[in-house]
């Protein structure tokens, strides 16, 4: 019983891209997870480089955990050209879910 007050208690920092901390309860967290679980999606696309066929990418906030297959159906079938800048939007608001997706590294050939 005493774990479960200090996992309570503990809190959990969090970064939001701008290097600002956020603190989240774990109390809180906890519910997020039961109510609205999200999840950061991280994957691959076609990429037309001569180097590399796959370029690395993110959503660039938590999607709901049932828009995954969505999210994914629309990744699968993306492909995109070189010059890749790292952070660069590759698809605005993917399936509609309220998040970009980002290329986590750079492909200039």
């Amino acid at each position: 019983q005493l774990g479960n007050q200090l996992l309570m208690k503990y809190a959990i920092s969090l970064y939001n891209g701008s290097e600002k901390p956020i603190v989240i309860d774990a109390a809180e967290l906890t519910v997020q997870e039961v109510v609205d679980p999200r999840r950061t999606l991280t994957s691959t696309v076609r990429c037309n480089s001569k180097l590399l066929r796959v370029c690395p990418v993110k959503t660039n906030t938590d999607i709901r955990k049932d828009k995954i297959f969505d999210v994914m159906k629309v990744v699968n079938e993306t492909t995109v050209s070189v010059p890749v800048q790292m952070g660069q939007v590759l698809v605005k608001n993917i399936a509609d879910s309220g998040a970009d997706l980002i290329a986590t590294r750079e492909i200039l050939n």
